[in-house]
């Protein structure tokens, strides 16, 4: 691309910039013709703003050879026709003055790609300090949920304290009652074992009676016996 060429692209600059949409399809029609390389093509789509990828396509034509305005400029004809003929008045412009002054690529060109760049930053410096404000905001819940965690875990181990001492208070109770139960059970056997020695003493005081009778029954016979023996006696001594 010759001085004037590259004259007439910095002319319409500010043109291309503001009505210009560097398509996939309008750039990828630049590289099938040649006039932009395969990384040159991937600098312009992985660039996210419009502005910028007019700027940087606009940056890279003048080093594309003699053919790539000419090229450039039928690529516009299709659905850019007023750019076209913008570019091609300034074109005849810079040829009926006759220049040969040396011109180097658009300022604008550099202050835009800048600006961008700068906005770039800008923005990745945001996102970086928001993120840096959300890991310290992160930072200070987890520290919250850490002592939440610390006060929850001693009223846990205060409320397992007292849980082994239900348990051991129901073991207690249990032991308590089991003994209950047996000692109950001794109780009752006790007093069956009383009321059959009751039973065993009455029947002995009974047969104690039964005898007393009888040998008190013996006595008084034995008595009679003796006083009629004596008074038998007494009859016989008188006849």
């Amino acid at each position: 691309m010759d001085q004037k060429e590259r004259r007439a692209l910095d002319k319409c600059f500010e043109s291309f910039l503001r009505d210009l949409d560097p398509t996939t399809s309008f750039i990828h029609s630049l590289y099938a013709e040649g006039v932009l390389t395969e990384e040159q093509v991937d600098r312009i789509s992985k660039t996210t703003s419009r502005e910028t990828q007019v700027a940087l396509l606009l940056r890279f034509l003048p080093h594309r050879g003699p053919n790539a305005f000419t090229i450039f400029k039928d690529k516009l004809e299709k659905d850019y026709k007023w750019l076209a003929k913008k570019l091609d008045d300034e074109l005849r412009k810079m040829q009926s003055v006759g220049s040969n002054q040396q011109c180097p690529i658009h300022k604008l060109i550099e202050d835009k790609l800048k600006t961008e760049k700068q906005r770039s930053v800008d923005s990745n410096l945001d996102d970086l300090n928001k993120e840096v404000k959300d890991l310290k905001k992160q930072l200070r819940e987890m520290l919250k949920l850490k002592g939440e965690n610390e006060r929850l875990k001693n009223i846990v181990e205060k409320q397992k304290e007292k849980l082994r001492d239900y348990n051991k208070m129901v073991r207690e109770t249990k032991k308590y009652k089991s003994d209950m139960e047996r000692h109950k059970k001794e109780a009752v056997a006790l007093k069956l074992e009383i009321e059959l020695l009751k039973d065993q003493l009455q029947s002995n005081l009974c047969k104690k009676q039964q005898y007393d009778n009888r040998e008190a029954a013996k006595n008084d016979v034995y008595v009679i016996f003796s006083h009629v023996t004596s008074m038998d006696k007494g009859s016989a001594k008188s006849g």
